[in-house]
């Protein structure tokens, strides 16, 4: 996993995502991997207002191009809460592998990080910052 690089979050996601990980750690004993994935990104992440987050930094709600740099093929993806993942409308969450891997890397980076399909390498193309336009009718978080 690519630690070298700091990255940044919004004060507003990161209090949303640490929401997420506190009820389930009150609910639970042990966090499942993704959990503890997310939560390590975010101890290590700088903490910013939105409005002083660096240009084209990944966040909730962002649509973002990754390439992939052993295939060189390209994917977009909205990066959303849990509740919110659907594949068919490209929307990730930000549990999944990919999703914790991208959130608060920018434009340029390049990214190393364990997935259950080995290890991808990627690099953040493009990133476009988008809220909900509407509300949107949250999934249950596995399934």
């Amino acid at each position: 996993m690519n630690q070298s690089k700091p990255i940044f979050i919004s004060s507003d996601d990161h209090s949303r995502l640490v929401k997420i990980i506190n009820d389930f750690a009150r609910s639970s004993k042990k966090l499942p991997e993704p959990l503890r994935h997310l939560h390590r990104e975010l101890q290590r992440a700088a903490i910013l207002d939105r409005d002083i987050l660096p240009a084209g930094t990944v966040s909730l709600h962002s649509r973002v191009q990754l390439r992939d740099l052993e295939t060189d093929e390209t994917e977009e993806w909205t990066l959303t809460l849990p509740e919110f993942a659907n594949f068919d409308e490209r929307k990730l969450s930000v549990l999944a592998p990919i999703g914790t891997a991208i959130l608060g890397y920018s434009i340029g980076d390049e990214i190393e990080w364990d997935t259950p399909g080995g290890t991808r390498y990627l690099r953040v193309e493009k990133v476009e910052h988008r809220a909900p336009t509407q509300p949107e009718k949250p999934r249950s978080l596995y399934g």
